[in-house]
């Protein structure tokens, strides 16, 4: 009898033990599908930065355009809830082009030419070419929410996560993790302020 006994309990140990595995092959598997989930979103919304970043180039940084360039663009990555993103300009600085820009008294606003004005660059120091030239490059940042979906993973990766304003803001019935993306162009006209 003791034989009998001995033999169930090494039984129920493997099932306890099988089980146990298979939830952290489960977890596992679903961190892996959730991750390459978030790394091709931020794929797509990096290719999505570089083409509102070269439309706001032209556009004088036009939000609305730059806005729905976004929207439609982002409807092709899968699991994305359309929302607003966060779009911001890093340079030119609103400083920088009222510091170095021409004041147009006519529309009462700021202008930082993007071709190169009658100005000699051999005349100025090397400090002001490198200025010169990087105020004609347009940099701007997004911030995107993305809704984390596969249970288990969305939690663990929600919580070794930093929370963003943005995203609290724009919480829905789904954890969202905030995606930076950054692209820089070239002036392709004016820049107006």
């Amino acid at each position: 009898m003791s034989r009998l006994s001995w033999g169930y309990r090494w039984h129920g140990q493997s099932m306890l033990e099988v089980a146990i595995s298979l939830f952290f092959f489960c977890v596992f598997i679903a961190t892996i599908t959730q991750l390459l989930w978030i790394f091709l979103a931020q794929q797509m919304l990096q290719a999505t930065t570089l083409s509102a970043a070269r439309f706001a180039a032209k556009a004088s940084m036009d939000n609305a355009g730059v806005q729905m360039l976004i929207q439609n663009r982002i409807k092709a990555i899968p699991g994305l809830q359309i929302h607003i993103p966060k779009i911001q300009r890093v340079a030119p600085t609103d400083e920088d082009v009222k510091t170095h820009g021409i004041y147009d008294a006519r529309n009462k606003r700021h202008r930082l030419p993007a071709e190169f004005p009658e100005l000699n660059l051999s005349l100025l120091t090397r400090e002001e070419q490198e200025k010169f030239l990087q105020l004609r490059v347009l940099q701007i940042e997004i911030e995107y929410c993305f809704s984390l979906r596969v249970p288990l993973a969305a939690t663990l990766i929600k919580s070794a996560t930093k929370a963003s304003i943005h995203c609290q803001l724009q919480q829905r019935n789904k954890p969202m993790l905030p995606i930076h993306t950054k692209a820089s162009v070239p002036l392709a006209n004016d820049f107006w302020l």
